[in-house]
């Protein structure tokens, strides 16, 4: 919160965006945390979809220290983190999850180090660790491959210091996500209709099209419960499915776009082949609903092409490709085979 002046003219005001999604359990931890932090000027806001009694919730633990935005319907994280950023005034933006719990320094170590970047340095990404392994990884930076496929570095691994060094990464996740508020409105912040799954990816795609850079910072640390058994469940599916495709067809020039599109559509045909085989019938349906989406909506897909090429792109796909990682389409798929029956 803002306590005085100096403070404010010392450390810029944060508007840390909470999204929640018919809960309260995990709310309560995050906030609880939040309020613990050692940062003197930001404010916090929870863009709530469907939880009953949020608004009592809120206001009869947390008093009016909490602005809320209240939606009886889901509109997905991708809508409500923008809804957010249409009310929040700081000069930065925080992203959250509601169930990730903060580190007190968490928040002034991700601004010290913006804050102290050149100017091309739009967004960073926290340390993420596990809540119920903290010795563990959830991410330590994102990054796809030339097809789209998108890899948390260090996930699952042990927290040996091995990512102790503020490092450029492709996407910062959303988990825990500064990004300066004039930028993330100049770049049109997330595609509503991503709903779920690669907002946060295609956002920052849109940022080193724009010649904006990414960053990790690893003394800034927080603790998320992530969920596995629902992973790759038929909605879940069905979302990263067309949210990849489109994400690719909106970012990569006309060239690369073709010879790319082409094998990530054959590998989605021969992964709902092979789902129908080991009688995951769901999954492999919402494959294929995912695919048909993207050529439904192929209209508009174009004219965001159309727009991210003609207004956004200010650097060549060269350029972008040297924060890609090397992982084939074939190892990818290999590995999706081996793992089928585990998920």
């Amino acid at each position: 919160m803002n306590k005085n002046l100096s403070s404010s003219t010392k450390y810029p005001l944060v508007s840390i965006i909470i999204v929640n999604f018919n809960d309260k359990k995990f709310l309560e931890s995050c906030l609880d945390s939040l309020f613990k932090v050692d940062y003197p000027n930001y404010e916090l806001i929870v863009v709530d979809c469907l939880t009953k009694g949020i608004e009592k919730f809120i206001k009869e633990k947390y008093c009016s220290n909490i602005k809320l935005v209240h939606l009886d319907y889901d509109v997905g994280p991708a809508e409500s983190h923008n809804i957010g950023a249409k009310v929040a005034r700081g000069k930065y933006i925080v992203f959250l999850d509601n169930d990730v719990e903060v580190h007190p320094l968490w928040l002034k170590e991700l601004v010290s180090v913006i804050e102290a970047a050149q100017k091309n340095v739009a967004a960073a990404q926290s340390k993420i660790l596990l809540t119920k392994e903290p010795c563990k990884f959830d991410c330590a930076g994102g990054y796809i491959d030339r097809f789209g496929f998108s890899f948390q570095r260090g996930w699952l691994e042990v927290d040996k210091g091995q990512y102790d060094k503020i490092a450029e990464v492709f996407y910062a996740k959303g988990a825990s996500m500064i990004v300066n508020k004039e930028t993330f409105r100049k770049i049109g912040g997330f595609d509503d209709s991503f709903f779920l799954y690669y907002d946060e990816t295609d956002f920052c795609w849109r940022l080193l099209l724009s010649g904006y850079r990414v960053l990790y910072v690893p003394k800034s640390i927080v603790f998320h419960n992530v969920g596995m058994k629902a992973r790759f469940s038929p909605i879940r599916t069905y979302h990263y499915t067309k949210n990849h495709v489109a994400m690719l067809i909106k970012n990569y020039n006309l060239k690369n776009l073709v010879s790319t599109i082409i094998l990530v559509y054959i590998y989605y045909f021969g992964i709902a082949l092979l789902d129908i085989k080991r009688k995951r019938i769901g999954v492999s349906f919402a494959i294929l609903k995912g695919l048909l989406w993207d050529l439904i909506n192929l209209k508009q897909i174009w004219a965001n092409h159309v727009y991210v090429q003609g207004v956004i792109r200010k650097k060549t796909d060269i350029y972008v490709e040297q924060y890609m990682i090397w992982h084939p389409l074939l190892f990818h798929s290999i590995k999706r085979f081996l793992s089928a029956d585990n998920r």
